[in-house]
This record gives structure tokens, sequence and C-alpha cells, in this order.
């Protein structure tokens, strides 16, 4: 019960993405390979054990991809697997609601990022 009130203690609009995670969202475009982006967000998703780590990746999907389907197709939403994990480490509905609503500045450029 400790891990979940931390997890519930975390003040989601605090973390920002750091430039990797935005390179890693970046990626699902180039790394497609016939996979579903869905695919890659999953395993991406399902990978990452830190919170705060967790967070700030899906922010960056988030920010980026939004929270449509991608190409209209239900296979390519990169953020419900993100979201799914939220859920499953213990994050709250407000703190996920939160991390949903994430939109990159628009001092964030892709000069910025590269």
């Amino acid at each position: 019960m400790g891990a979940l009130r931390i997890i519930a203690s975390i003040n989601v609009s605090s973390v920002e993405p750091e430039v990797k995670d935005f390179e890693r969202a970046l990626g699902f475009e180039f790394k497609q390979e016939g996979y579903p982006i869905g695919k890659l967000a999953v395993k991406m998703s399902n990978s990452i054990k830190d919170p705060l780590k967790l967070v700030r990746r899906s922010k960056a999907v988030v920010g980026i991809w939004g929270k449509e389907n991608y190409n209209n197709s239900p296979l390519e939403n990169a953020w419900v697997p993100f979201r799914v994990a939220l859920e499953r480490m213990g994050f709250t509905d407000k703190q996920i609601e939160e991390i949903g609503e994430y939109e990159i500045d628009s001092s964030i450029t892709t000069k910025t990022l590269f």
C-alpha cells in the first residue's frame, strides 16, 4: 500500500518530459516496420518501471501523437498503452487525466529536440 500512496502523491504537473522522452516518442513514426504504433507503445510502456519516467514518457507521447487514433486506426493509438500502464502502476484517474492533457509548449521546436 505504501507504493500506491507514494505514486498518488506525485505532482504530475511538475514533471516535464526530457529530450530523450520526445526522441523516443518521435521514434514510433520511424520504427513502424509494418507494426502499428500502438504495438510499439505497448512494448515501451510495459518496459518502464520508474513512475517519474513513465509520466515523462507519457507526456511526450500525448504531446506528440495526441490521444486520437493515428491514421484513423485503433491499432495506431500511442496514448492508450501509456494510459493503461499508468493505471496499472497506481496513478489516480485525476493524475492520468492531467497527464493526458499535456501539450507541447510552443517554445519547443524540432531544433530544440535535435
